[in-house]
């Protein structure tokens, strides 16, 4: 993960040591533990925004991260939809850090808090990549949202 100057990754097997500053998560790409709803997430949850469209489509694992209704997420639901259930004290800067990706076409990662399905706050990481077509105009992102609840 070397674009990002301000966390680092090592890695194991499957199991993977992402440093954030002030906090550390252990992630598997296997499976991740979670103990907030005693299940385990076996895989991050995907994500496509169509800019022009402003809909997000996601998978049911995005939806229950973020507490939507996982048949509306699958057939896309407008970027407030789930912009609002971002933790307030992350929401301005995760609206930055998107606004960055778009603008730029850079790549997009991001830290921060959601309210999940069960009304529990759960601290995950996205990545993604913003797409320009032939014109070079933003048209669609795409990336994961992964949990990271497990912290050393």
């Amino acid at each position: 993960m070397s674009g990002y100057p301000f966390m680092s990754a090592t890695g194991q097997g499957d199991l993977t040591v992402l440093a954030v500053p002030g906090s550390t998560y252990i992630l598997s790409m296997a499976n991740i533990w979670d103990p907030l709803m005693g299940t385990e997430v076996d895989e991050p949850g995907i994500w496509i925004w169509s800019i022009d469209e402003d809909l997000v489509y996601g998978d049911t694992t995005l939806a229950r991260l973020f507490g939507l209704d996982p048949t509306e997420a699958i057939i896309g639901l407008p970027s407030a939809d789930y912009l609002i259930r971002i933790h307030a004290d992350d929401r301005e800067r995760v609206a930055r850090e998107v606004t960055d990706a778009v603008v730029t076409g850079s790549s997009y990662f991001a830290a921060y808090r959601v309210r999940d399905y069960l009304g529990m706050t759960r601290r995950v990481i996205a990545l993604g990549r913003c797409f320009r077509n032939r014109a070079g105009h933003p048209v669609q992102c795409a990336g994961i949202t992964y949990p990271v609840d497990l912290m050393i």
